[in-house]
C-alpha cells in the first residue's frame, strides 16, 4: 500500500466511527487542522425543477457570534458561495468574493452576505460542492465549507491549498460521506423522536388511528404530535410533511 493509499484508508476508517453529524465535524476539525482550517460550514437541500430552493439544512461550525449574525439576518441574505456551487463544482476559494462583490451578478443580498464575511476577517477558505443529483422532478445538493482563522492571508492559504488540493479535497469527499443527511435535516427541523416516529409512519400510510395503535397511544396524543410536527416543518397537511421530508431525505 502506497502512502497516499494509506492516508485515504486512515481517513475512512476515522470518519467510520462517527455516530452524528458533530461526530464527522469533531473530526474533521482534526484532520483538517494540519492544513489550516478550524471552521466548517456544511449545507444541503433541495432544488425545483426551475432550479428555486425548495430548502435547505445546515450544520455549522463557524463560531457562535458570527453564524447568529448570520441566522438573525438571514431573510435579507444570498450566499454567493451557495449559488456558485449550484451551477459549478469547481471549488470556490473565499478570496473571490472581493471581486464578485462588484459583479453585476451580485444582488444587495450577496453583498449583505459579503460585507458579514468581510467584518468577521473569514477571508481564507475554500467551498466545495460535494452533491448535485437527481431526486424525484428536482435535484438534491449539499456542499461544504473549509476555512482558517480570522486575519489568515488569502494569498497564502490560495497558494497551500493549490499545492494540497487532492488531499484536501478528499477530506472533504470523505467527510460529507460520513454524515447523515437525514439526521442534518432533522434537525434543521427539530423534531423530537417522536414526531420524527409519526412522520415515519406516516410515510408508510397509516391513518391516524392506526399510528395511534402501532405507537400504543391515544388518539389525541398522535394528533397531538402530528400537528407539532406540521406546525415545525410548516406544513400545511400530514400528505405535504410527507413530501417535504422524501425532498429533504428526512426519511
Amino acid at each position: 500500500m502506497n502512502t497516499q493509499s494509506y492516508i485515504l484508508t486512515d481517513l475512512s476508517a476515522k470518519f467510520a466511527a462517527a455516530r452524528s453529524a458533530a461526530d464527522s465535524f469533531a473530526i474533521l476539525a482534526d484532520v483538517a487542522r494540519p492544513f489550516g482550517y478550524t471552521r466548517f460550514h456544511y449545507t444541503q437541500g433541495y432544488l425545483n425543477q426551475d432550479l428555486t430552493l425548495f430548502d435547505r439544512a445546515a450544520h455549522s461550525r463557524m463560531g457562535a457570534e458570527y453564524s447568529a449574525i448570520i441566522d438573525a439576518n438571514a431573510h435579507e441574505l444570498a450566499d454567493p458561495l451557495i449559488d456558485h456551487c449550484l451551477a459549478s463544482d469547481r471549488p470556490k476559494m473565499w478570496s473571490e468574493l472581493a471581486t464578485d462583490y462588484h459583479s453585476p451578478l451580485m444582488t444587495e443580498k450577496h453583498r449583505k452576505k459579503i460585507n458579514i464575511v468581510n467584518d468577521y476577517g473569514l477571508r481564507s477558505g475554500v467551498t466545495f460542492r460535494m452533491r448535485r443529483t437527481r431526486y424525484g422532478n428536482g435535484w438534491f445538493y449539499a456542499g461544504i465549507s473549509f476555512v482558517q482563522e480570522p486575519g489568515e492571508s488569502s494569498a497564502e492559504h490560495d497558494r497551500a491549498y493549490l499545492e494540497h488540493a487532492a488531499h484536501i479535497s478528499k477530506i472533504a469527499e470523505i467527510a460529507v460521506t460520513s454524515m447523515n443527511v437525514g439526521d442534518i435535516s432533522r434537525q434543521r427541523y427539530g423534531l423530537s423522536a417522536r414526531e420524527y416516529d409519526v412522520l415515519n409512519l406516516l410515510a408508510e400510510g397509516l391513518q391516524v388511528q392506526q399510528i395511534a395503535d402501532r405507537l400504543s397511544l391515544a388518539d389525541r396524543t398522535t394528533a397531538h404530535h402530528l400537528a407539532a410536527m406540521r406546525a415545525k416543518m410548516g406544513a400545511r397537511s400530514n400528505a405535504q410533511a410527507v413530501a417535504m421530508a422524501m425532498r429533504m431525505q428526512v426519511i
